[in-house]
């Protein structure tokens, strides 16, 4: 294979050993190119920084000198420079090649030829500054699902993101980014750019790269798979069509792709011409010695570098067609010339100096430019008609991100807020009070009881054993029993006992007179409420044994804390004051209410009085000390329409409870534990008519989970919309409109 000496200037960039500044040029050729030139290209394409090196970008740059545009591909190696900076951490040189494309063209190389001949001159060339390169052969190559895909979308103006190549070598990377510009015009490559690694995170420019993750814009491709890309893809599908054209030989299409080496961009000017290239290439249409464009006329035009765009045509050839669709470019349009005549220019073109020829004059000679063979219509549906269908791309779109985000968000607002207002203002969960109910349905027992919390295992209780007995039930509350008993209908009612004398001995007080004798009630049972707080201790100081003992008879050692309960009001019960009339041997300590076991946990005490819900995720044992101790209790009062059945299984769940158990986690919770004992105490009746929603469940007695949920979805809903709103474009791009369609061209005469 014959090499070719190719001119290039160079520029160094890193850090000087040992040093503190960022990375800076180090050097440079300082011949046509001045360090303002390798300073913009090298901040323009930065793609990160790899630990696998060495790595490789291509870039692109072009310079105006004397009026004439300049064009050079850009070859950017990163390697490790063996020095370290002055933080002991590796220093990586960045070695950037300038190399004219004009002489690429004149040769056609490719990007890993480039590479190794350029790898292997010193790290500060010097004059003269040529290297050989050995010719490109792009028969040589073979494209893959994944070349072939990217090459297809490349030419949708999109950048393409290849993932799934992480452990792949570099070289074979850079092999792959030469597979895909061989797919393409060789005159794209003035345009394109590529880079073997880039970071996931780097905001680059990127427009063929590597990398673990895809940038938001562009499309993905896999490592040995490719892409799925349906019609809906529009130009993309038509173009990886051609390039899997059964009927054209891929040796035949490389090479006549490598053929056309004038400039084009990615831009919706050239984007149609290069479909157009790619479809005559390898087909027989390609004229002999084909560069570029052919079709269009040729007038003199000027080119800026910054855009890298040919100026626009000032003649224009009769007849025209519509462009392929392509991002940025609806409805743009190209003009071709029309086979075997003229016609009529448009309104201010400049008219061409003789009609334009196709270069195949007759039919023995070929098909006309524009034409395409029978087979490739049939396979691909024709591309002409590819070109008139406009298909929507896949997606939600920017309104329905939008659309979304502020329904999550919505949502969000509207979950968290009915939380917190439910956790502020629920009244505990007790069902309605008895002013609210106009009557009872046959066959339902009226319940009513106290309103407090402390009363609801109590009330619980009493209407799971109605319901147990095969009644329905309706609980009613109301702290004045004598003045709203129900009289005429079945009822049950509950009325609390004054609690003992706490110097008195016995565990439960002596009955009071039945405030609802004269309203036809009598007496069933007691039902002793389990008491709102409870003894813990610590195993690793006392025994069970040894602290019941302690309430029986005085023990200097054991030392028991108690919550100050002084600031909750005269409504809450002080333990510590019937400690001390009960059991004045005892040594007790006052604590803080906010943290009752903060004594027990400092070892000051053996034991503590503390409230059920502090005992319950506490993880010290309980005691049944307490249980000797006077506490509420209600009186079970029931009238003579409940029935004889009903006092008895009244009597027989009262008479079930074992007081000495009242402090266990058993009753924590008072629904679960209410519907326990009634389960094992009755059987279950035969013609229960059960309803649902009676029974007073553990959400309406906490309202703090039902709650909790609902701050919970908020929480959810405001997180996708967080992640939805990441997902959306930084920049909003305006609309595109069409272009207005140009006035049709006048017919040709009959003689032209």
């Amino acid at each position: 294979m014959t090499d070719h000496e190719i001119g290039f200037e160079w520029a160094l960039e890193g850090k000087r050993p040992g040093a503190h500044d960022d990375y800076e040029l180090l050097d440079w050729s300082d011949d046509r190119l001045g360090p303002e030139v390798f300073e913009e290209i090298r901040s323009r394409y930065a793609t990160g920084l790899s630990a696998d090196l060495p790595q490789v970008t291509i870039a692109v740059a072009a310079t105006r000198e004397h009026e004439q545009v300049s064009r050079h591909i850009v070859l950017a190696a990163q390697e490790w420079s063996g020095h370290r900076d002055a933080t002991n951490r590796k220093i990586v040189h960045t070695r950037w090649f300038y190399v004219p494309y004009q002489e690429l063209a004149a040769h056609q190389v490719s990007y890993e030829a480039l590479y190794r001949a350029l790898a292997g001159l010193p790290v500060t060339p010097s004059p003269p500054l040529v290297v050989g390169v050995p010719e490109f052969d792009p028969t040589a190559l073979v494209p893959g699902p994944d070349a072939r895909c990217a090459a297809a979308l490349l030419l949708t103006g999109r950048p393409v993101c290849v993932v799934g190549a992480d452990r792949v070598p570099m070289i074979e990377r850079l092999r792959f980014l030469d597979t895909v510009a061989a797919l393409l015009p060789y005159g794209m490559r003035t345009r394109l750019t590529a880079a073997t690694w880039t970071s996931s995170t780097a905001r680059h420019k990127i427009r063929l790269s590597f990398a673990r993750h895809a940038p938001e814009n562009a499309y993905e491709v896999r490592w040995g798979h490719g892409t799925e890309i349906t019609w809906r893809d529009g130009r993309a599908n038509v173009c990886l069509g051609l390039l899997a054209r059964p009927d054209v030989r891929l040796a035949d299409m490389l090479q006549g792709l490598a053929g056309l080496t004038d400039p084009l961009s990615f831009g919706p000017e050239d984007l149609p011409d290069a479909a157009r290239l790619l479809e005559n290439a390898g087909s027989g249409l390609l004229p002999p010695g084909a560069k570029g464009v052919w079709w269009k006329a040729k007038h003199p035009s000027s080119e800026d570098p910054r855009t890298g765009g040919p100026g626009a045509d000032t003649g224009v050839a009769a007849g025209h067609r519509k462009a392929l669709p392509g991002p940025g470019a609806p409805g743009s349009e190209d003009r071709d010339p029309v086979p075997g005549g003229g016609g009529v220019p448009e309104a201010g073109a400049v008219p061409p100096a003789a009609a334009t020829v196709p270069y195949r004059p007759t039919a023995a000679a070929g098909p006309a430019p524009g034409a395409v063979p029978p087979s490739m219509q049939a396979a691909l549906g024709g591309l002409e008609q590819a070109d008139r269908e406009r298909r929507p791309r896949p997606g939600w779109g920017l309104r329905g991100k939008v659309t979304m985000v502020a329904a999550f968000t919505t949502l969000a607002i509207t979950s968290i807020g009915t939380g917190v207002v439910a956790m502020l203002l629920a009244p505990g969960g007790d069902p309605p009070a008895a002013g609210d109910a106009a009557g009872t349905e046959p066959g339902t027992v009226v319940v009513q009881a106290p309103s407090g919390q402390e009363d609801a295992f109590a009330r619980n209780l009493v209407a799971k054993a109605v319901q147990r007995t095969g009644y329905r039930f309706e609980i009613r509350l109301s702290d004045a029993p004598a003045e709203t008993a129900p009289v005429a209908e079945p009822a049950v009612v509950l009325v609390e006992i004054p609690p003992a004398d706490p110097a008195l001995s016995g565990p439960l007080p002596t009955r009071p007179v039945n405030p609802l004798a004269a309203q036809g009630f009598s007496e069933v049972a007691t039902i002793p409420v389990p008491d709102r707080d409870v003894l813990v201790y610590d195993a690793g100081l006392i025994k069970p044994e040894k602290l019941t003992a302690a309430f029986a008879h005085q023990d200097e050692e054991i030392r028991i804390s108690v919550p100050d309960t002084s600031q909750e009001g005269p409504s809450r019960k002080r333990p510590e004051q019937i400690l001390r009339q009960r059991h004045p041997w005892l040594h007790l300590e006052t604590v803080p209410a906010l943290d009752p076991l903060r004594a027990l946990r400092d070892k000051a005490v053996q034991a503590a009085i503390v409230p059920r819900e502090t005992a319950r995720d506490s993880g010290y044992p309980r005691s049944e000390a307490l249980a000797g101790l006077p506490g509420r209790s209600l009186l079970i009062l029931c009238n003579q329409a409940g029935g004889r059945a009903l006092r008895d299984a009244l009597d027989t769940v009262a008479r079930s409870i074992d007081p000495g158990r009242l402090a266990s986690e058993d009753f924590d919770s008072p629904v679960t534990a209410a519907a326990r004992l009634v389960e094992s105490a009755l059987p279950s009746p035969s013609g229960a008519v059960p309803r649902a929603g009676d029974l007073e469940s553990d959400w309406r007695q906490d309202p703090f989970w039902p709650a909790l949920s609902l701050i919970a979805v908020g929480g959810a809903a405001g997180f996708l919309a967080l992640l939805l709103a990441i997902r959306l474009p930084t920049r909003i791009e305006p609309h595109p409109h069409p272009h207005p369609p140009h006035p049709p061209s006048a017919p040709a005469s009959p003689g032209s």
